[in-house]
């Protein structure tokens, strides 16, 4: 919780030093992908040959601020998202597990039940986007949301959330969502 806090304060410190140096505010532009790993891409050079090749995140990285410590507030996507939205641990939010509203069935020899997301999100919640619109932002969302409702609903003016989760795959291990997709 205390690192959570200090990061957020980081962060705050960083976003109003540079606001106060720059004369135009920078783009900010945060890549949440699940199940990629810190050593997957070319970005911070570890690894010969990369998993994946990634020319334009370097050229991206290279222009701009590539941070490199970070860490997910939880090893699932919904909470780990949630966090990131909000600023607040998972479990604070109660956004704990990837399954919402759904209490599955647990086998008679597993003593402990696993959390679950009972609702969406709150709504009440301060989220990234409604601060970052408080400092003449303009905010979006593109891509997985998976914490209910849509990004429109909590703060993000721009949404496409027409990729990713949403569009399904019939067999994941034979292609992507997108193979055959024109867009």
């Amino acid at each position: 919780m205390i690192f959570l806090k200090n990061i957020a304060l980081t962060c705050l410190l960083l976003f109003l030093a540079i606001s106060v140096t720059a004369t135009e505010k920078p783009n900010v532009i945060i890549f949440y992908v699940d199940d990629l790993g810190w050593q997957d891409v070319q970005l911070n050079e570890l690894d010969n040959p990369c998993p994946y090749e990634t020319p334009n995140l370097i050229k991206l990285a290279k222009s701009g601020m590539n941070i490199t410590q970070g860490y997910s507030p939880a090893p699932t996507c919904s909470p780990s998202r949630a966090g990131i939205i909000t600023g607040q641990h998972p479990a604070k939010i109660g956004m704990t597990h990837v399954d919402l509203g759904v209490l599955k069935k647990t086998p008679k020899d597993q003593p402990v039940v696993a959390p679950y997301l009972q609702a969406p999100l709150d709504l009440n919640l301060l989220t990234l986007a409604d601060a970052m619109k408080a400092n003449g932002y303009k905010t979006g969302h593109s891509g997985k949301w998976h914490v209910g409702l849509d990004a429109a609903s909590y703060g993000f003016e721009v949404v496409n959330q027409e990729r990713g989760i949403h569009r399904g795959m019939d067999d994941r291990t034979k292609g992507f969502a997108t193979a055959k997709d024109k867009k």
